[in-house]
């Protein structure tokens, strides 16, 4: 992404996809390297080098700086550990944000512990609601997240939004239906399974993993950052088409194999489940997940959950077909 902006502030010819621009501004920076010129790469968040990004320039004058969170990358590198702030530059940072000064401020920066998301989340809370640090160490103290409602203003949400809106607009159309697909689902792991489901094949996570939009585990199961995913959905207002497929995906995965086993495929994408029938009953194909779901939570023994869901499921099919309809007379027995 960074090198199709390189390739077009430096003027670069109009090629066709974001790979060309990319492979185009790599050579440019290896031709200036060759030429002298001093050039360091700074390479954020990588997690592994074992296969390292691409496209890189091949010229041993070029410079990398690499931030990671492992503790060890490739022999290639001399690690540096980037220790939190300490308390002095930590209170300029919240000076700078709030604005002044604030009573009992260093008992709350001890406890954000010097990391600087946390500081700057902090400094927007207490400046945009005028609590006092006491205060907000009290919420946290009690398990919430204040700092969570004013995410959206802060520096690094505003950086983000900056680089995927860049990759929004240089990606094929296709690969932005399928972000926008994946964005359907929870900021959760789900399987592979529930990804084939729904229209995820293996090519199009494929793609979205090697543009980090999407994250793959060990285990296989993929994820998409919350923001990435607020992102995605607010990019496409259309998005009931999108929500549509994933539902009716979902509700076939769930229905196939042993009907005994709906629990088994139930649990192993439980987060994604409950977040698609905590959607409108009326949402075109949504009563039928309602029932299989609560097929699987009467096998799970949560009868209580079982009911609500097999209510919803039969108010929104009463609302669909009407009261002498095989469809309703299938919910109401799944409520005796």
């Amino acid at each position: 992404m960074q090198w199709a902006q390189l390739a077009e502030d430096s003027g670069g010819p109009a090629l066709p996809d974001l790979d060309a621009r990319a492979r185009w501004a790599v050579r440019q920076v290896e031709q200036r390297a060759q030429q002298g010129d001093a050039i360091l790469l700074v390479l954020d968040n990588v997690e592994t080098w074992s296969q390292p990004p691409a496209p890189l320039p091949d010229v041993s004058a070029i410079r990398f700086l690499v931030t990671t969170r492992v503790r060890w990358l490739h022999n290639s590198f001399r690690p540096y550990e980037v220790p939190p702030i300490e308390l002095t530059p930590a209170r300029t940072l919240l000076h700078a944000i709030v604005g002044r000064e604030l009573a009992r401020e260093d008992e709350l920066l001890a406890a954000l512990g010097g990391h600087v998301l946390s500081i700057e989340l902090a400094g927007t809370y207490l400046r945009e609601y005028g609590t006092s640090p006491a205060e907000y160490l009290t919420q946290l103290t009690a398990g919430k997240s204040p700092g969570a409602s004013v995410a959206d203003q802060t520096s690094y949400r505003a950086t983000a939004e900056s680089a995927f809106r860049l990759l929004w607009q240089r990606i094929a159309p296709a690969l932005r239906a399928t972000w926008v697909m994946a964005a359907q689902l929870p900021p959760a792991r789900f399987s592979s399974e529930l990804a084939e489901a729904i229209g995820l094949d293996s090519e199009r996570r494929r793609g979205l993993v090697r543009l980090h939009i999407l994250e793959r585990d060990e285990q296989g199961r993929y994820q998409m950052h919350r923001l990435l995913r607020e992102f995605a959905l607010a990019a496409e207002p259309e998005a009931a088409p999108f929500r549509e497929v994933v539902i009716r995906g979902a509700t076939k995965l769930l229905n196939s194999g042993d009907v005994a086993l709906t629990f088994q495929r139930y649990r192993r994408d439980v987060d994604s489940f409950e977040h698609l029938v905590a959607m409108p009953a009326n949402a075109p194909g949504c009563a039928a997940l309602l029932a299989v779901c609560g097929r699987a939570l009467r096998q799970l023994g949560d009868l209580p959950a079982t009911r609500v869901l097999h209510e919803q499921a039969l108010a929104s099919a009463l609302q669909t077909y009407g009261d002498d309809h095989p469809t309703v007379a299938t919910r109401r027995n799944n409520l005796a």
